[in-house]
């Protein structure tokens, strides 16, 4: 969690700088970029800083499996995938964000952070839809983070062989 919010931090800054910035030289720039700054912070507080929350609980929890670093790739790589697939699923929304597709993706919650910024983006949402697939993320959220946490508890309590994926929601599901 501690390197999460120190992450999240370090991008505000970064950006906060880039927006300083180009508030001195946007008449150099020829105001290129002012649509870029009219992105409601909204959406990004909610997609974007949840969905990453999300995605670092996801791979810390599967990384907390493996005993070695040579084994993390074969780990993460299923959700890697996953994440490849709704990425270019984002990327041809651009063309119809209010297409059947992404419309789903919006309500699934490895696909929500970035199918959302490509419906608001494209203006194919409703409040409504917004606040369903927003409050979606928030519990899929913090279940996620509540999972991370058991699992490295489990596993570090856990010596000698290393815990299966498989064994591990067995454990969760149990309440163990």
């Amino acid at each position: 969690m501690a390197g999460a919010i120190a992450s999240i931090l370090q991008v505000g800054v970064i950006m906060s700088s880039v927006l300083i910035a180009y508030k001195v030289n946007s008449e150099a720039w020829n105001s290129i970029l002012y649509n870029l700054f009219k992105i409601p912070l909204e959406l990004i507080a909610i997609f974007g800083i949840l969905g990453y929350l999300f995605y670092s609980f996801i791979f810390g929890a599967l990384g907390a499996l493996v005993a070695k670093t040579e084994d993390i790739g074969s780990s993460v790589g299923p959700i890697m995938m996953i994440f490849i697939v709704v990425f270019m699923i984002s990327i041809f929304g651009l063309i119809n964000g209010d297409s059947t597709v992404i419309k789903a993706c919006s309500y699934i919650t490895f696909a929500s952070p970035m199918t959302m910024i490509v419906r608001v983006a494209t203006g194919a949402v409703t409040l409504g839809q917004f606040i369903i697939s927003a409050l979606i993320l928030i519990t899929s959220t913090v279940l996620a983070e509540i999972g991370d946490a058991k699992i490295y508890r489990m596993d570090t309590l856990v010596y000698g062989n290393p815990i299966k994926l498989k064994n591990a929601l067995k454990w969760l599901k149990s309440g163990k």
